[in-house]
């Protein structure tokens, strides 16, 4: 694979890599920021500020990423959408409409 052992914009740091093909593959940095390669280069992908981690999808219109503590947000393969959350930790999809996040217990109550 091509881009084995190649740091995303500059960082080896590069973690939750999820992708539907070899020319469509999503990963967030340690620092948060999300980044797409489309076969050819890494591109950074604005989430509206969010920081996020976790990235999971179905498919290339249907990537979804957890900002801890903040929201879920949703790439429809043309705009991200964001749910306010406050516990989300990671998340699994098998469709559009079929995606389930965990959070991690509070202690509280």
């Amino acid at each position: 694979m091509p881009f084995c052992g190649v740091g995303v914009h500059g960082t080896s740091h590069a973690f939750g890599l999820w992708g539907s093909s070899l020319d469509d593959l999503w990963a967030a940095t340690r620092a948060g920021v999300l980044h797409h390669w489309d076969g050819d280069t890494w591109s950074e992908v604005a989430t509206g500020g969010i920081s996020v981690t976790p990235v999971r999808g179905s498919g290339p219109n249907d990537v979804w990423a957890i900002a801890p503590g903040v929201a879920v947000v949703h790439w429809d393969g043309v705009s991200w959408s964001t749910t306010p959350t406050l516990d989300a930790v990671d998340i699994w999809a098998a469709s559009p409409n079929d995606a389930t996040a965990c959070a991690r217990r509070s202690g509280r109550g």
